[in-house]
């Protein structure tokens, strides 16, 4: 698919978005898949993605997350900047990512009263693409974030041991899995913000008052080279959650 050249004026072709091709016979079609890629991502778009979803996958409807009575989880709030704790939570985003050899752990006994107060993370010194992910989810209008490092009290073996367990059912109850697969640590960002943008630049031609451009990979082959995908994690993030919006250098598929 890499280097496929397609029309960039997608949206101008109709819902059928099809065109004949001059490599089959007459009464052939073939799909044409090309959408110009802006510097910045298109939140407009990502959320008629998510409306789509939400009235047409009937199977992708997500569960409210619960837990036991002695359980609880712990959730970024991201209008009121702190961590919460909560036994049910529905409507929330987590994040699939890769933590790198020199991210700290971010919530411990230590920072756990700071960060649970109100506006407590705002001096926190948060990686790129964690803060990245918690402006993303405010701007789709959604609240709250489950992120490992900041919802796993990560020096507690005890606070360990009651939430590690709970993770495929947290990932699986996720309204939203935000699979961040730029770069091989937590600093390297989401291009979705003003700060961050698409790394690999995607030309555009004219023929006969026509654009074209270059057709980026499918996700799958995409992903298949970075390190997020060589992360044993990230295997259950993936598989388990409902639905993802997947973050390259490149574009979001």
């Amino acid at each position: 698919m890499a280097g496929t050249i397609v029309r960039a004026d997608e949206e101008k072709l109709g819902d059928s978005n099809r065109l004949r091709s001059p490599n089959f016979k007459s009464e052939e079609t073939f799909h044409i898949r090309g959408r110009p890629i802006p510097p910045k991502a298109n939140l407009d778009l990502m959320k008629q993605w998510m409306q789509f979803c939400g009235s047409e996958h009937h199977e992708c409807r997500t569960p409210t997350l619960t837990v036991s009575k002695t359980q609880s989880i712990r959730l970024i709030d991201v209008q009121e900047h702190k961590i919460i704790l909560t036994s049910s939570a529905k409507d929330y985003v987590a994040l699939s990512y890769v933590w790198g050899p020199t991210t700290a752990p971010l919530l411990t006994r230590e920072t756990l009263s700071q960060y649970s107060a109100t506006n407590g993370l705002k001096d926190a010194i948060i990686p790129r693409t964690i803060s990245d992910a918690m402006g993303l989810v405010r701007d789709l209008g959604t609240r709250y974030l489950w992120v490992d490092s900041l919802c796993i009290v990560q020096d507690d073996d005890d606070d360990k041991k009651q939430q590690l367990p709970m993770m495929g059912s947290i990932y699986n109850c996720a309204e939203l899995l935000i699979l961040a697969a730029t770069g091989s640590d937590a600093h390297a960002g989401l291009y979705s913000t003003q700060n961050t943008k698409r790394r690999e630049p995607q030309p555009i031609e004219e023929v006969d008052g026509i654009p074209f451009t270059t057709a980026q990979p499918p996700a799958q082959e995409t992903l298949m080279w970075t390190t997020w995908n060589r992360r044993g994690w990230t295997f259950q993030e993936a598989i388990l959650s409902r639905r993802v919006l997947i973050f390259t250098d490149g574009q979001v598929y």
